[in-house]
């Protein structure tokens, strides 16, 4: 037994001198600074405490089962090592010039972060409840106060999200529009024809309440205030359909009234009720989704009629997210075969809902747009990751044969491309194309794809450079970018204008609380987009691994699905840089599947063996 202890001990010092001297490279410290010696104590104590919880795969009679053998926590380990290395090779290796001492500091970085993500997520597996039965369930009634709260959750979120969004609409009225919305506008008002550059469907749904509003009056930014309004009491709607979903896994205050809080009180959920945007409206409709399709996947023998109900409403909704955004479309059309995969008892409700869905967005987005005069979203639109990769290899001046120059020159002008080129943001690239001579790129896609392949085999460095910086605001927290920082309304010719209705104490009130995401430790996290793919990427690894046994947890994992087919789409396509907006399905959906996890994707009251 002594043996073990030290051999544990030995193991505890090692990992966690490796993750001290990651950090102490990661945060630019001095090898002499105090951080590390102070923080090494803490971590060896982490590391032993954990081990000592699961035992050591070394040790005689350790289950196969041991906390640190777990492959799902392994395989996300690895990948967020490999993110944090790829995030910052540049910064971790700055100091060094000899390449042997490069690649050292990149692999003592990712060696520390690997087992300091892996023991992290051990501790926070065994910190999670054995027992999926939410104790609020079984215990006696508390207060009336608290039973009051916990029985018209929904309604007081609803509540509480409109009460503190509307500030935010009298502050920015008629509401937050930005280029992107005043061309919407201009369509409706007939300045502009129509496009499904931005989502037809939302433009016809800002269209009813314009017209609506035109009603009752002549100006044009009041009519437009009707949408916004509208807009802000169906997100408020929809956060409240979340939370009587949430209320499902559990009944217990202290995690019903922190979602409740998320969805009501952080500054960049109220901006973006008022903002309009068709991300803003999307993501409702995506969030109401996603609770239809966990209502399905957690099927407790219910009535006829209400099961028919649930499905007519995924239905609609999965027509919904096919329409509203372009990567919705493609998102599921990824999803839908592990859908009809993973749900064998509802193969056939299945293929009768989506099936139909497919058909009929197909065509809508397809022949009858056409035949409507509906302009699609030009070619380049779409290949923003290709564009940027090819983009990289001319801006770093690397060679390329004089046949591909010739090819690429009848698109765009060379000599621009490194004056241009942003690493982080694809509208310059995507700008100086259509300058040019996009037409050409459309009648030549084959020559072009078989371009794109050749520089790729010989340049893969350049192209996984090019990709992780366009994309890395999606896949690291850490990435520093603004969220929620527009006001007001693009410069337009169409009487549009900003009227604030409030202004005083919340406009400094406002900036404060805005920029308290900017600064605050923790906190400052829920400001970025990569924070939200990591939980949901860990909050997936940690319910595979609860339900390993259990049939119905398993089935919870479909949950999961759009939020990853989502990602996919912008890490393939993405729209023009990772900005926060384009997350904000997966942000708003990220109370529903944490407390999922947390609950072992177990419904309260629900049996396991129905």
């Amino acid at each position: 037994m002594l043996f073990v202890k030290s051999h544990l001990k030995f193991h505890s010092v090692l990992h966690a001198f490796l993750s001290a001297c990651a950090v102490s490279i990661a945060g630019q410290m001095s090898s002499r600074s105090l951080i590390p010696a102070l923080v090494l104590p803490a971590l060896i104590l982490l590391f032993y405490s954990v081990y000592r919880f699961f035992g050591h795969s070394a040790t005689p009679g350790s289950s196969a089962a041991s906390g640190h053998e777990i492959v799902s926590f392994d395989l996300v380990s690895l990948l967020f090592a490999a993110c944090f290395c790829a995030y910052g090779r540049k910064r971790y290796t700055g100091s060094f010039r000899s390449p042997l001492f490069k690649a050292a500091a990149l692999g003592i970085v990712f060696a520390g972060m690997f087992l300091l993500a892996r023991v992290l997520l051990l501790l926070l597996f065994s910190l999670l409840p054995g027992d999926t039965k939410d104790k609020a369930a079984a215990a006696p009634a508390g207060s009336p106060l608290r039973e009051f709260v916990r029985k018209h959750i929904a309604g007081i979120t609803f509540v509480l999200c409109v009460l503190f969004d509307l500030p935010y609409f009298l502050y920015e009225y008629p509401g937050i529009i930005s280029p992107d919305g005043v061309n919407q506008i201009m369509q409706i008002v007939g300045v502009s024809p129509w496009s499904n550059h931005h989502p037809v469907a939302h433009t016809l749904v800002i269209s009813l309440f314009y017209h609506l509003g035109r009603l009752f009056t002549e100006d044009i930014s009041t009519a437009i205030s009707f949408y916004t309004l509208f807009q802000m009491l169906f997100l408020a709607f929809c956060c409240s359909v979340a939370m009587r979903t949430i209320r499902q896994f559990s009944r217990r205050l202290c995690v019903l009234i922190p979602c409740m809080l998320f969805f009501s009180v952080l500054p960049f959920m109220n901006v973006f009720s008022v903002y309009v945007l068709k991300d803003s409206f999307f993501s409702g409709v995506f969030l109401l989704f996603c609770c239809s399709l966990l209502r399905l996947l957690q099927d407790c023998g219910e009535s006829i009629r209400k099961s028919i109900t649930g499905w007519i409403v995924f239905g609609i909704l999965s027509f919904s997210i096919c329409l509203l955004r372009s990567n919705g479309w493609y998102a599921f059309l990824v999803m839908a075969p592990f859908l009809i995969a993973g749900m064998k008892g509802q193969r056939k409700k299945l293929l009768l809902t989506i099936l139909p869905v497919i058909l009929l967005a197909g065509i809508l987005r397809g022949p009858v747009m056409r035949a409507a005069g509906v302009r699609q979203p030009d070619t380049i639109e779409s290949l923003c990751v290709p564009l940027q990769q090819v983009s990289r290899v001319l801006a770093d001046k690397k060679e390329i044969s004089e046949e591909q120059k010739e090819l690429l020159s009848q698109v765009v002008d060379l000599d621009a491309v490194p004056a241009l080129y942003n690493a982080g943001f694809a509208d310059n690239m995507k700008e100086l194309v259509r300058a040019g001579h996009e037409e050409y790129l459309d009648g030549h896609k084959a020559e072009f794809f078989r371009l794109w392949l050749d520089l790729g085999r010989r340049y893969p460095g350049i192209y996984l450079s090019a990709l992780a910086d366009l994309t890395e605001g999606y896949w690291f927290p850490e990435n520093n970018y603004e969220t929620v920082t527009i006001d007001g309304i693009f410069g337009n010719d169409i009487g549009l204008s900003w009227q604030p209705k409030l202004g005083g104490p919340f406009v400094k009130f406002k900036e404060i609380s805005l920029k308290l995401g900017t600064f605050v430790p923790v906190y400052s996290l829920l400001w970025s987009a990569g924070t939200y793919t990591w939980l949901l990427v860990i909050c997936a690894a940690l319910l595979l691994e609860m339900n390993k046994t259990r049939a119905a947890g398993q089935k919870g994992l479909l949950l999961f699905l759009p939020c990853f087919a989502l990602l996919l789409t912008l890490f393939i396509a993405v729209p023009s840089a990772s900005e926060f907006r384009y997350e904000l399905p997966v942000v708003m959906a990220s109370p529903l599947f944490i407390v999922f996890t947390y609950k072992g994707g177990i419904p309260c009251g629900y049996s396991l063996k129905k």
